[in-house]
């Protein structure tokens, strides 16, 4: 004996032998239905296929407001009496009057027990006319601000990351010792752009001035083999070295400037720069 159920008015129907039908039942499989279906729909009457929403204000599933997926941790004894249920993430929309939709995933990255999705924190967001954004990408640019001489078989300090030129999203490069430290596993981009000087001596070998190395480790050299010859390589004292590149790293791993000079560095923050970011 088979049993089914009657979606549209909750009536419930045996089958003896399976002899009988009745188009209003959907079987356990075989079958289709006609019809849009609600759950927990604000209309009695769904206008898509699949309507799926909530009326309170802190929806679980709310296809309008958009998707947010959350859970409750353990019994009410182990979460001191709060029922409330822990919300991860969300796929939410944004727009005006159904016009320029954004495209929004956002986490809960606070670690903090969140009763709505008003708490959840963006982290990436496709706009209308399909740019990605993702503002907690982890990236930083740092400058020297003064004239120092790190001195050969040193780091390369870039102490500043203030200024309204530079950034440091998530705070992994340290201002104190010249060092990004990778939050993630992944590959990531660095640069980095040296003026040395000022009274760079003529005819100084600045071959490979300085180099990328990874855990202490040698890992790049800059770009320019060259002497310092003024007026041909640079002048007024100055000579410039750079370089860019991609590495993998480890969570925490860490990149920093490893100086090959004992000249002297020019403090400017647009002219000595250190820079990277997560690629992915």
């Amino acid at each position: 004996m088979g049993k089914s159920k009657d979606l549209a008015t909750g009536a419930s129907a045996f089958y003896q032998d399976q002899t009988e039908s009745d188009a209003r039942y959907v079987n356990t499989a075989g079958d289709t239905m006609t019809g849009n279906l609600g759950v927990n729909s604000v209309s009695a009457s769904p206008v898509a296929s699949l309507n799926i929403g909530n009326t309170s204000s802190d929806g679980t599933v709310d296809f309008t407001k958009g998707i947010v997926f959350s859970d409750t941790y353990g019994t009410v004894a182990n979460v001191n009496n709060d029922t409330t249920p822990w919300v991860h993430a969300g796929i939410v929309t944004t727009g005006s009057s159904g016009f320029n939709g954004n495209l929004i995933f956002a986490t809960d990255g606070d670690a903090n027990r969140n009763a709505n999705t008003s708490a959840l924190t963006e982290r990436m967001r496709i706009d209308h006319a399909g740019r990605v954004t993702m503002p907690h990408q982890p990236m930083f640019k740092a400058g020297r601000n003064s004239n120092y001489t790190p001195g050969t078989g040193n780091n390369v300090v870039f102490n500043s990351t203030n200024a309204s030129y530079h950034h440091n999203v998530g705070g992994h490069y340290s201002t104190s010792n010249g060092r990004f430290t990778a939050p993630v596993t992944g590959i990531y981009h660095f640069g980095c752009c040296i003026i040395w000087g000022p009274s760079v001596p003529d005819g100084t070998d600045m071959a490979d001035s300085f180099q990328f190395r990874k855990n202490g480790t040698l890992s790049a050299y800059s770009m320019r083999r060259a002497e310092y010859v003024n007026g041909t390589t640079g002048n007024a004292g100055y000579y410039t070295d750079f370089c860019f590149y991609d590495v993998h790293l480890s969570a925490n791993d860490y990149i920093n400037v490893y100086c090959q000079e004992s000249v002297s560095l020019h403090g400017n923050e647009r002219y000595s720069w250190f820079y990277g970011h997560l690629v992915g």
